[in-house]
């Protein structure tokens, strides 16, 4: 066949009938950790080597180059207007990583936004305030804002995907089936799933993935309980256990949506006199409150700080005609293992 020029990751996934999150992955070295079939690798393999797909491009040009070095590019960050919600830390570590490499003169704000408003924010959208921005985990409305509206500036998305945006991301609803995965492993039969009444699109995705999987498995419903708390916080976290105990069900294991809520839940199981793991495993996503508890929570924690590098790194490179926007790059997310949940 003839070869294209530029064929993009979401043409290889296409092409290979699999997810673009799964392409990546695989592109990247990490099928095999991950657990993706032999199959699936080699769909995916072969649909870039006959479609041409060149990995390396365009991550791998120079930055500075197309871009006047003396400039000062202003760049927004906008993320929910929560800094418990955030890995701010983590984040802030891959912006200062990026722009202590780069030649180019960078100058950026963190920008906070209620989740769901970020249309009120619409008016930094232009050239006037910055010359691109990064916004980290939108909520449905603000979603759909982004879909509805063409800006004059870059912007590039952080854990959300959406047609035309550059985005990075890694795969929340695989995080939710790797979590659902250890659980199965270890032949629990009663699980609870704890959750925020308001969800974004990656809480949402993690829920899905995991509850898939067990349905899957030949899980029944009424083997899985999931439980939302009025807050992604310690009370939240209580109430959400509350809920499940006053239901009679009674879990082996209990996957926590958000670490913020762990704490809480921590709380209800010690109340109960349930010892962690011997009686309860838990898994989390997060690293916020997690290694601080105790006992420790096993979680699976996002590459924030990469993520936030190659955020940063993309938008320079739209800046400066390298790189086209609605390009998409997956991230891997590994499990740190602690106290509440046992590794094998």
């Amino acid at each position: 066949m003839a070869l294209k020029k530029n064929v993009s990751l979401r043409e290889v996934a296409a092409y290979a009938q699999v997810s673009i999150s799964t392409a990546s992955l695989v592109l990247n070295n990490r099928g095999k950790e991950l657990r993706i079939s032999e199959n699936t690798q080699r769909k995916i393999r072969k649909a870039a080597s006959d479609l041409g797909y060149n990995r390396s491009m365009p991550l791998d040009s120079q930055d500075a180059p197309a871009y006047n070095p003396d400039k000062l590019i202003k760049v927004a960050i906008f993320f929910v207007n929560s800094f418990q919600d955030f890995p701010l830390d983590l984040f802030n570590k891959g912006i200062t990583a990026y722009t202590s490499e780069s030649p180019l003169h960078i100058d950026w704000v963190y920008h906070p936004f209620t989740p769901n408003h970020l249309k009120d924010y619409a008016i930094f959208f232009s050239k006037e305030h910055y010359d691109g921005i990064i916004i980290t985990t939108p909520y449905e409305n603000d979603i759909r804002f982004l879909k509805e509206n063409l800006f004059p500036i870059s912007v590039i998305l952080y854990n959300c995907q959406i047609n035309d945006y550059t985005c990075i991301c890694h795969d929340d609803y695989e995080i939710g089936q790797l979590a659902a995965d250890v659980f199965y492993r270890h032949k629990h039969q009663n699980i609870a799933v704890i959750s925020p009444q308001m969800c974004n699109k990656g809480i949402n995705l993690r829920l899905a993935g995991f509850t898939n999987f067990l349905l899957s498995m030949h899980y029944s419903p009424e083997q899985i309980f999931v439980a939302n708390g009025p807050q992604k916080n310690i009370a939240g976290g209580y109430a959400a256990m509350s809920k499940v105990f006053e239901q009679n069900f009674t879990p082996s294991a209990i996957y926590v949506i958000n670490d913020l809520m762990t704490g809480g839940v921590l709380n209800f199981l010690l109340q109960m006199q349930l010892r962690i793991p011997d009686d309860v495993e838990i898994l989390s996503y997060g690293d916020v409150n997690a290694a601080f508890l105790i006992p420790s929570i096993s979680s699976y924690v996002p590459k924030s700080d990469e993520m936030a590098y190659l955020c940063l790194k993309s938008l320079i490179m739209e800046l400066s005609g390298i790189a086209q926007p609605g390009l998409y790059y997956g991230f891997g997310t590994e499990c740190i293992w602690r106290e509440s949940c046992r590794n094998d």
